[in-house]
């Protein structure tokens, strides 16, 4: 744009509107407000496609910031999945450890001996407590509650397991007594080291075949049940399920007759 119509552009802005009508009658100053007007429309123009594309930066930048925050919620959730894993496999080991320093002991030159058959035999103190409600085996119903490692470790110490239901008979002939008491019962039944299958702890078989968890059970509700118990529902419907192993309840030691 010349130094004329520089001029003219102030002059037109400046001017009242019988001025303006005045030089848009020369057919010169027509040429040169339409190359303002003109210009103008360009001007316009640009703005809008530089605000669509300022639109669209501001777009893909909220697009990657949501793609980020997807990405370390998605971190922090394994993060955390791997630490709680961690726990439960050192609670798996402390219980291994537990096991093994009830079954064994080692000798000078560290070789493992298996105790004697003697130190198996059910203690005097609760011998006289054992219920046979099932020909093959006699069972110790506990009025304290313990956690499930403690419960184990309890009936170790004193020549039993934490009892292992294996058939639909067994269970219903421990029904009859449980159902006249208070309370959850632990079996041995767990899934530590083995996420969502469940074995017998007692006598190392896979829970299988019979089975007689409650309806939508097991859960492992929020990732932390991995422990078997009887449980009472609705005061009258017992069956099994899953809970965190640090629980403490009442618990149900078993003797295999010989």
């Amino acid at each position: 744009m010349d130094l004329k119509a520089i001029i003219l552009l102030v002059v037109v802005s400046n001017s009242p509107s019988y001025v303006l009508t005045a030089i848009q009658q020369r057919p010169e100053d027509q040429v040169i407000m339409q190359q303002l007007v003109d210009s103008r429309d360009l001007l316009e123009m640009e703005a809008r496609i530089c605000n669509t594309r300022v639109n669209v930066v501001e777009e893909k930048l909220r697009g990657v910031t949501a793609q980020l925050n997807l990405s370390k919620s998605s971190c922090e959730t394994r993060i955390n999945a791997l630490i709680e894993n961690g726990k439960l496999q050192t609670k798996l080991c402390d219980f291994r450890v537990n096991l093994a320093s009830q079954n064994c002991i080692y000798d000078n030159t560290g070789a493992v001996m298996r105790r004697t058959n003697a130190s198996s035999r059910v203690a005097e103190g609760v011998a006289g407590k054992l219920l046979s409600p099932f020909p093959s085996s006699e069972y110790f119903f506990s009025t304290e509650e313990l956690n499930w490692y403690s419960a184990a470790r309890f009936c170790k110490s004193n020549g039993m397991e934490l009892a292992s239901i294996e058939t639909e008979a067994e269970n219903n002939a421990i029904l009859q007594v449980i159902g006249k008491l208070v309370g959850d019962f632990w079996l041995s039944g767990t899934d530590l080291g083995s996420e969502g299958k469940f074995y017998w702890a007692g006598t190392g078989m896979d829970v299988e075949g019979f089975t007689k968890f409650l309806r939508g059970q097991p859960d492992n509700y929020i990732g932390e049940e991995h422990c078997l118990q009887f449980h009472r529902h609705r005061i009258t419907n017992i069956g099994w399920n899953d809970n965190k192993c640090d629980v403490q309840c009442r618990f149900i030691c078993e003797k295999t007759k010989n």
